[in-house]
């Protein structure tokens, strides 16, 4: 994880600028603000935020303790087969 400076940026920021200062994907920033039924389950709550019209401004200063309280994304599933790394004796 990165460590944020906020001393320098703007009090509110924008989804692509938080997920550019925090160093995580734009996608999982916008997920983070979907409704809780519609939101993935390793996906655990938006950052702390206010709404400017319709679109959320993501708190500068509170960016940093929310990335922080993520956590480590650890066990992460692949999908389809594993690769096979048996190596078959030629008959």
């Amino acid at each position: 994880m990165r460590c944020i400076d906020s001393s320098n940026l703007p009090m509110l920021l924008t989804q692509k600028e938080a997920a550019e200062v925090a160093g995580i994907p734009y996608s999982s920033m916008r997920k983070a603000f979907l409704e809780e039924g519609k939101r993935p389950k390793y996906v655990k709550f938006p950052p702390p935020h206010t709404y400017l019209g319709r679109s959320p401004r993501i708190f500068s200063e509170r960016l940093s303790a929310w990335v922080h309280s993520l956590g480590d994304c650890g066990n992460i599933r692949r999908r389809g087969r594993p690769p096979n790394r048996s190596i078959k004796a030629a008959a």
